[in-house]
This record gives structure tokens, sequence and C-alpha cells, in this order.
């Protein structure tokens, strides 16, 4: 809806709202015409008057306007006879009624696909090469979208599998291989957490699950990728005791998604860190369920090589090895919490320092047992000048106090149900 059109809305409530309060006044005393109701009759007429006016002016051609513009000449006739024939009858209920529930459905449309056009994201990670490890995972999806994009004729006879649940520990990249499968394909990414769907309105969820396939459809000439994050916040197993509400909701999820299939351009990505919530119904709709596990040994290596590429750090291979058997377990979240801790280190350390040298570009650098007594500045540093002091470069010693500091966010028990889960299935 244009600016136009909306404000012509706009107007047109002011002045039904003005006409109906007339109304009511000619219903409490029909007889008497006094300087009041007059006032209030020109107010109305000049509502009415400036909305004819703008519509000569600048003709709508939406559907909805039409139907309220049709409405304006009765209320500007019912006026004029009412203040000069003292004659007040009721304008046609049908029509305003009709033109109000109508406009009143195109504005709730408008809000409903506001508030999903703004989960249409640009992708934060330009491809797969910026994701480390996962490799396996990587050539799953990009046999699953990429090669049906690019190769289609591959798939002549048979259905792409469009529907795909990532699943396992938080922390391992779920999301970004999203991000990072988007943009290779350069598709176009719808990304939706639960809180975007659930409303504390009665039959608001449906309408805006139903609202948000609906765009995505609208893009089926285009390559559509739509990311569901935290989909067990939507789709956990039924059970006697649910709401009515959740029941509708789930039965609208589950209709989309089965149309879903129809449309091969269009690919639903849905991630969890708890499968086993899932309810069965929906769990078999995904056509391919993906394993996203812990990095390995090499994962880690290449992650933290990752997390480090922008540094001044120099390590000899041999440094490695203890850092990678000490996070064993860490998920890539973990890691990134390890290198930023790692990072701080030499932060910290400017806290305490009480000595300064002078080094280029007149930065201040905490100064060692190699500087000259006589080139040391003494103070804090809060006294130096804004925007002038240098830490020192990361080492490889701040890595590895860094993970004594960080510890592991994900139990071995619940690796174990990832793994039992996995086997089950």
């Amino acid at each position: 809806m244009s600016d136009h059109q909306t404000f012509l809305l706009d107007l047109y409530h002011e002045a039904v709202q003005c006409f109906q309060d007339l109304s009511a006044v000619f219903e409490q005393t029909p007889q008497l015409l006094t300087l009041s109701k007059r006032q209030q009759i020109d107010i109305c007429l000049e509502k009415v008057q400036h909305l004819i006016q703008i519509e000569e002016a600048n003709p709508s051609y939406d559907k909805h306007n039409r139907e309220i513009v049709s409405v304006l000449p009765l209320l500007y006739t019912q006026l004029q006879q009412l203040k000069y024939n003292h004659n007040f009858t009721q304008i046609t209920s049908c029509a305003t009624s009709t033109s109000i529930k109508t406009s009143q459905k195109a504005k709730e449309e408008k809000d409903l696909r506001d508030s999903i056009k703004k989960t249409q994201i640009t992708p934060r990670i330009q491809g797969f090469e910026d994701i480390a490890g996962l490799f396996f995972v990587k050539k799953i999806l990009a046999t699953l979208v990429l090669l049906p994009i690019r190769q289609p004729q591959l798939y002549a006879n048979q259905k792409i599998s469009n529907s795909i649940l990532l699943y396992g520990p938080p922390g391992t990249g779920k999301t970004q291989l999203v991000h990072a499968l988007a943009a290779e394909a350069s598709a176009c990414l719808f990304s939706v957490a639960p809180s975007n769907i659930l409303s504390c309105y009665i039959g608001q969820s449906e309408k805006l699950i139903h609202t948000l396939f609906k765009i995505v459809k609208e893009k089926r000439d285009h390559t559509t990728i739509l990311f569901m994050d935290e989909i067990d916040g939507l789709c956990r197993r039924r059970s006697g005791d649910e709401a009515e509400w959740s029941r509708r909701l789930k039965t609208e999820l589950l209709c989309q998604l089965t149309a879903l299939e129809d449309c091969p351009n269009i690919f639903l990505i849905c991630a969890t860190n708890c499968p086993w919530d899932l309810d069965p119904a929906f769990y078999r709709r995904f056509q391919k369920r993906i394993y996203i596990p812990l990095p390995s040994r090499p994962d880690r290596f290449d992650l933290l090589k990752l997390f480090t590429k922008n540094t001044s750090l120099e390590t000899t291979s041999n440094e490695w090895g203890p850092l990678l058997s000490k996070t064993e377990g860490y998920s890539g979240s973990d890691l990134a919490d390890l290198v930023r801790h790692a990072f701080n280190i030499p932060l910290t350390e400017l806290i305490d320092n009480k000595s300064w040298v002078v080094v280029n570009d007149n930065l201040y650098q905490p100064a060692s047992v190699n500087h000259s007594f006589t080139s040391l500045i003494q103070c804090d540093v809060q006294e130096l000048p804004p925007k002038s002091v240098q830490a020192r470069n990361i080492q490889f010693t701040d890595l590895m106090a860094a993970a004594n500091a960080v510890k592991k966010t994900i139990s071995d028990a619940d690796i174990k149900r990832y793994e039992m889960f996995e086997n089950i299935i």
C-alpha cells in the first residue's frame, strides 16, 4: 500500500467517524438544529470535500481505495440534505460497513507483510570458504541445493529434496552454514525465529505463518532459502493437554510444509539443538536430516587458524598439539570464546601497567626490561591521551591461558544423547 493510499485511508476513517458522531447527535434530538450541530455538519462536510478533491487531483487505482472513494459522494449528498433541508437520513450502512471492513483487512494484511519482510536479510558470510571444517556437511548441502540450481538436468526424473533439518549441539555452525549456502547460491534469504511467529493474540500466529509462506512463494522464480531457527520452539511433540492455539499453529505449519514440496526453487532449512523434542509429523516432513557434530581435531585446528588469521601470532606445528588436545569436546562457539579471551589478555595487562615507552607514530606501549630507564613514562593508562595506547601482540601462551579459563559448554552426556538419537533414526 502506497503512502498516498494510506493517507487517503486515514482521512476516510476520520470522515466516517465524524459522520457517525453526527448521526448519534441527531438520533438524540432529531428536530432541533442548534449552532453546535451546524458546526459539526460544516466540519464533516469539509473533511469529505477535502477527500474528494484529493482523489480528483490524484486518482487511486487500488481496489480497496476505489470502494472507499465510491462512498464519498453519498456522504456528501447526505450532509448537504442535512444542512439545507434539516432532513437526516442514515447513509447506506452496507456500503460504509463493507468499505470499513475492506480497508481494515487491507491494513491488517499490510502489517503482516511488513512484519514478515523484516525477516529477509543479507547473508553474513560470503561462502563456504569462510567456514572452517564441516567438509562432509558442506558437500551434502552443495549436492542438495547448489547442484540442482546450476545443473537442473541432473534432477529431471526426480524430486528435489528441498526440506532439510540441521540438528546438533549448540555452537557448531548451523546458522553460519545456512548463511554461507545462501551466499553461494545467490539466494534470497529469509531468517525466521519463533519470536517472529508467536503472538499473544489468538489466530495471529497462524496468519503470520500463512503470510510468511505466501511471500516466500511469490519469489518462486528466484532461488529462495527459508531458514527457520530453533524450529523445536514451534513444532514440539503434541500432547493431550496442549492448548488449542498451539494445535492450530502446528496444523497450519504442516499444511504449508506439504505445499512447499512442489516449489523446486524454494528450500526450507530448519535448525534445532533438541531434535528429540520435534513432533514426529514434522520430523518426517524433512527429506534430509543432517547431524552437525562437534569439530574434530583437524576442524579445531582450522577454526583456531581462522580466528587468529588477522593477527601476528606465530606458532610451530608442535605448539598446536597441546592446545588441540586441551580443547577436545569444544564447540566452534567455545573456540571463538577462547580466542576472544586470549585477545583480551594483553588488554587486561594495560590496566595494571605503570611504565610506558613511546614507539612509532607517538603511540604508548608497555615498557619492557630492554628499554632505557630514562625513556620511560610513569603513569596509569587512564592518564594517557585518547587513542594513543598500543597493546602487545597476542602470543601462543595467551591461547593456552585462555584454554584454562574457558571451559567447554557441551557435556559428554549431551554428546552421547545426540549420538544415540542419530543411531536410532
